[in-house]
């Protein structure tokens, strides 16, 4: 369906105020989900550990949190979290990762879960 198909759908079934109100640049990524949260990984790195102590993203997609945590380990990024959110059916996760060691043990490692 197209955005303007999918937010008509929205608006008769839940209510207008309960539909996304961001423009298509806004809410849409080419290469969906991974590819947004592989942007955002490596824009991290580049940015450092200067600006923003720990970066959050929530996971819609299982196979997505385990593209970005290997994407992690490829860009050396080594202080990371994970959690799971669980609504009814729904699992959703969050992944957090940090440029900095706070948190990590003297070799620079999370500690285990």
């Amino acid at each position: 369906a197209s955005s303007e198909e999918a937010q008509a759908s929205c608006k008769s079934a839940v209510g207008e105020e309960d539909c996304q109100t961001g423009t298509s640049l806004e809410m849409i990524c080419h290469g969906g989900e991974a590819q947004f949260i592989s942007a955002l990984v490596e824009d991290s790195v580049h940015l450092g550990a200067q600006r923003v102590r720990w970066y959050v993203v929530l996971v819609g997609k299982k196979a997505t949190l385990s593209s970005a945590t290997r994407k992690m380990k490829e860009l050396g990024v080594h202080n990371v979290r994970t959690t799971r959110f669980f609504q009814g059916k729904t699992i959703r996760w969050g992944l957090a990762w940090s440029l900095s060691t706070d948190g990590c043990d003297a070799r620079g490692r999370p500690p285990a879960d």
